[in-house]
């Protein structure tokens, strides 16, 4: 069986991204990647030691 239609590119666009972005799982691992992203940027530019300011290594810090 062989379908024919005629998208837009912006149609095209949209249609994708709802057939990547319908499972919590692929929306949980691009979340955490874009933490991760953003927490690597930020410790090459400022230097920010995540470890030392937030509490929950903190709370499990051998001092």
């Amino acid at each position: 069986m062989k379908f024919e239609t005629k998208l837009s590119f912006s149609q095209y666009l949209g249609l994708m991204f709802i057939m990547t972005y319908r499972k919590p799982m692929t929306i949980f691992l691009t979340l955490v990647g874009l933490i991760m992203s953003i927490g690597s940027i930020l410790y090459f530019w400022f230097k920010y030691d995540f470890s030392r300011n937030l509490l929950i290594f903190n709370l499990f810090s051998a001092s």
